[in-house]
């Protein structure tokens, strides 16, 4: 990012979305600097450590400084959360073979179909499979999710494992905020190993 953003006179800072009054100070500090934060990027469910992030508070202390908010709602999918009503300006979903990117804005929409129109697409093939795929992805989410959370509860099971970060779990410190502004938090968890533990024997023994 530093890499790119330089090129195009960009400046991007990182900050915890989930520590809401820091988040507040970093627009306070950098309004009083001279250097006014203009848009926010934020991941709902932050990879790897599962964090969770209110849209509705993020974005409310965005607005309050003319922040543009951009959400990644990679892991959370558009059917467990819907960021545009919530604040949102933009809301991104990316994959490896492709990506999404809805806005509500519509000088923003306008250029989002020039820059389409120009190239940036997706292979009749690729837009096919892409397609197919959306057509079952509640299915696919909800045998994930709904009626099989036994992977979920697994990796906790294993005597190397010294902390499963997941949002479902009652133990989370994200929890009750993921209980209240999720439909539900998707199928991706992460865990720590102890410092002896190869990571591929670890592996092995939760598949």
């Amino acid at each position: 990012m530093h890499k790119y953003f330089e090129r195009w006179g960009l400046e991007f800072s990182e900050s915890d979305m989930t520590r809401y009054d820091a988040l507040r100070g970093a627009f306070e500090s950098a309004r009083q600097e001279g250097r006014p934060i203009r848009a926010m990027y934020v991941e709902v469910l932050t990879n790897p450590l599962l964090k969770v992030s209110s849209v509705e508070l993020v974005a409310r202390v965005a607005h309050e400084f003319g922040a543009f908010v951009i959400i990644d709602n990679t892991f959370v999918t558009p059917l467990n959360q819907q960021p545009i009503d919530l604040g949102a300006g933009i809301v991104v979903h990316s994959d490896i073979m492709a990506g999404v990117v809805v806005t509500n804005a519509p000088n923003l929409d306008e250029k989002l179909y020039f820059a389409l129109n120009r190239g940036g697409a997706l292979a009749p093939q690729d837009a096919n499979l892409l397609r197919r795929g959306l057509q079952t992805l509640a299915l696919r989410l909800e045998h994930q999710t709904g009626e099989h959370p036994d992977h979920r509860v697994l990796a906790g099971r294993q005597p190397f494992v010294t902390h499963v970060n997941d949002p479902a779990l009652s133990t989370s410190p994200y929890h009750e905020l993921a209980s209240r502004t999720l439909r539900g938090v998707g199928s991706v968890l992460s865990f720590e190993l102890e410092d002896t533990v190869d990571p591929d024997d670890a592996l092995r023994a939760t598949a």
